[in-house]
């Protein structure tokens, strides 16, 4: 089965470990900021239940500039997932067309980058 894969993937299977590795960074990053976001909207969301019209510490004022803060940041995902697959597609394009090794190589590059 091995040889199998190292015939498939010959420059992934040694650097499995350094794989894991990695793997386990992001799912620690992934994590952190999980538990983050988990205590910074529990306390928003509190904060707009009881300051709402009707709430136990109402506050109209309080309330609106939340909910706009809160509707404006909900946004950004969708902001910023229409321009991933743009640059993907830009990414592979480049690796196609262009070698970084060396600066020199850029004159071999489509014509997106600008030279020198």
């Amino acid at each position: 089965m091995r040889e199998f894969f190292e015939s498939i993937m010959p420059n992934v299977i040694p650097k499995l470990p350094a794989l894991w590795n990695a793997t386990l960074e992001t799912l620690a990053m992934t994590g952190i900021s999980a538990l983050y976001i988990l205590v910074i909207g529990m306390a928003l969301g509190i904060l707009l239940t009881v300051t709402k019209k009707g709430g136990l510490l109402e506050n109209a004022v309080v309330y609106r500039v939340l909910d706009i803060i809160i509707n404006l940041l909900r946004s950004v995902p969708f902001i910023i997932l229409p321009a991933y697959p743009a640059d993907a597609y830009h990414q592979r394009y480049l690796h196609r067309s262009c070698r970084f090794d060396f600066p020199a190589h850029r004159r071999n590059c489509s014509v997106l980058l600008p030279p020198g």
